[in-house]
């Protein structure tokens, strides 16, 4: 883990190589100070993890799943092309995770949904990017100070 101001090395973790990101993550989440921002690709993107960062009262900015629906006629209206969404804790846990900790996990989440086109792309193959930034308490920022981030 690095730290966006600075660049300084936070933390590390090491595992066998058949060892998922996931796991070897899950040790620097104590590294998360509340306030904080952590920048993750889509792998990270999981109700399970983004409920570790909020219960940590820390954000996170990372692009949609692939598997997750990104549908943006859904939840509240923030700006063009700029949702708040409900996301409700799905039925089932990850595979490997007991009943038990995954009902311990909040019942919902929310979290803010802007596509971006790809500038770098001529106009005619431009794609749509989608980004997930999971507030912990949407109404404590403003809609500038999120942009900021």
């Amino acid at each position: 883990m690095f730290s966006l101001a600075s660049g300084a090395l936070l933390g590390f973790d090491t595992g066998p190589y058949l060892q998922s990101e996931l796991a070897l993550a899950a040790g620097l989440w104590a590294l998360l100070e509340p306030g904080e921002v952590l920048l993750a690709d889509r792998n990270f993107s999981s109700y399970r993890v983004l409920a570790g960062v909020v219960a940590r009262q820390a954000d996170a900015v990372c692009r949609l799943h692939a598997s997750r629906r990104a549908d943006l006629r859904f939840g509240q209206r923030r700006g063009p092309l700029d949702r708040e969404v409900l996301w409700q804790r799905p039925k089932a846990g990850p595979p490997g995770m007991s009943a038990r900790p995954w009902l311990a996990l909040p019942a919902t989440l929310t979290d803010r949904r802007e596509p971006r086109a790809l500038k770098r792309r001529p106009k005619r193959f431009a794609r749509l990017n989608r980004p997930r930034a999971l507030f912990v308490d949407p109404p404590r920022r403003s809609s500038r100070k999120k942009s900021e981030l």
